[in-house]
């Protein structure tokens, strides 16, 4: 089960959050529903961190996370929350673009998995990649097609990238066994008719406490401190009250991501797709490029996806080039700290802060760089630890 890190004292029904991203507000509206006042300090003038919805004509363009993808459990407690549920276009395809569209299915990778599928999986240790654990089944493929789908996620390529960081509770098997380890519930991905700032109005709405935006809060550790923060920003924060913990946060590292929007409709040869995935051997300068109006209803133009923050305009305009698409006028947003790298590095840095004896008392760290990278896990972890302080039952809640 996914969990933060630390403990709360349920004797004191009051919590002070660090940071109004999504993660704060998360664990602010699960702990509210369990009886908690909850103060939210921000020291930004907005919430919602890197979601950020922006009307364009009679459109949506997102800055940051589009979708949540969510199980029937999540869509239950979305619908709790009063949000209008709006599922992705059904059946949209999904390729490859290795200087033209492929579809990620080939009979050539289909043969060599199937060829291959009884092979036995390496032995699992903290410091075995995903490229190593996967090198056997799919040769190649590897870092030509495995490697820039997991970078857009987990801020490292499939060489450094840890099979325990993503799969803890993987298991040594065939390979046809791991598959079947690796399958998870049921989802789809859902967003709402004003964007994902919908899903953050309502988590806001549905707070028992105070938002404090523009906060000037001098950080003190209190009973029930939470930091929902960036691991950077916890780092700092923990300096002075926790020293060998902040050197632990310290140590995780993060990926700079750009999102760059093309306000043009999407080329007729990519309708009714979902996006494209570069390949390495493309030598395109983005990861991918997801075509959102065919995903949602009035959502605007193409998104493309780059690692790092430089000359991102002028980046994704040769990648149009190539794509032999038009050029278009383009609205771009970057962060220096985009995705935290889900290697060994991170995954000995999240041991440590869990076993340090030294560690505070009633403090608590969660974020998307602590166990699990998506709002779904992040979702199902702020759920499941706030429940353990339940004053009583209450029938009917999905989360």
């Amino acid at each position: 089960m996914k969990t933060p890190i630390g403990n709360l004292d349920p004797a004191t029904r009051v919590v002070h959050i660090w940071g109004a991203g999504v993660a704060g507000l998360l664990m602010g509206h699960f702990l509210s529903r369990q009886g908690f006042y909850v103060h939210i300090y921000e020291k930004s003038d907005r919430i919602g961190g890197k979601i950020q919805s922006e009307r364009f004509n009679n459109s949506v363009l997102e800055a940051g996370p589009n979708a949540i993808y969510a199980t029937e459990e999540i869509k239950n407690w979305l619908k709790e929350l009063k949000l209008e549920i709006w599922p992705a276009t059904k059946k949209l395809k999904r390729k490859i673009w290795d200087n033209k569209p492929i579809s990620p299915q080939s009979f050539k990778l289909l043969l060599r998995i199937l060829t291959r599928i009884f092979l036995k999986s390496p032995p699992i240790t903290d410091s075995l990649t995903v490229a190593d654990f996967f090198r056997p089944l799919l040769g190649s493929y590897v870092e030509n097609l495995l490697s820039p789908a997991l970078q857009g996620i987990y801020a490292c390529g499939a060489n450094e990238l840890t099979v325990t960081s993503i799969w803890p509770q993987l298991k040594q098997a065939r390979y046809f066994q791991v598959l079947k380890q690796l399958k998870g519930p049921r989802a789809e991905s859902v967003s709402f008719p004003g964007g994902m700032e919908d899903f953050i109005s309502a988590l806001a709405q549905n707070l028992n406490g105070k938002i404090h935006l523009n906060s000037q809060e001098v950080f003190t550790l209190k009973t029930n401190t939470i930091l929902c923060t960036e691991a950077y920003s916890a780092a700092h924060l923990l300096e002075k009250s926790w020293p060998q913990g902040s050197k632990y946060l310290s140590e995780i590292n993060y990926l700079p991501v750009s999102s760059v929007k093309v306000l043009s409709s999407t080329p007729n040869e990519a309708k009714r797709t979902f996006g494209y995935l570069f390949t390495t051997s493309s030598e395109m300068n983005s990861l991918g490029v997801l075509f959102n109006e065919e995903i949602f209803p009035q959502r605007a133009g193409l998104t493309f996806i780059l690692s790092g923050t430089h000359e991102t305009q002028q980046r994704v305009s040769r990648d149009l080039k190539r794509l032999n698409w038009p050029q278009a006028e383009m609205k771009e947003n970057q962060w220096e700290h985009g995705l935290p790298c889900y290697n060994e590095r991170r995954t000995k840095a999240i041991k440590n802060l869990r076993s340090d004896p030294l560690r505070p008392k009633n403090l608590v760290l969660f974020g998307n760089y602590v166990d699990g990278i998506s709002i779904r896990d992040m979702i199902l972890c702020a759920s499941s630890f706030a429940k353990q302080f339940k004053l009583q039952s209450s029938p009917g809640e999905s989360l």
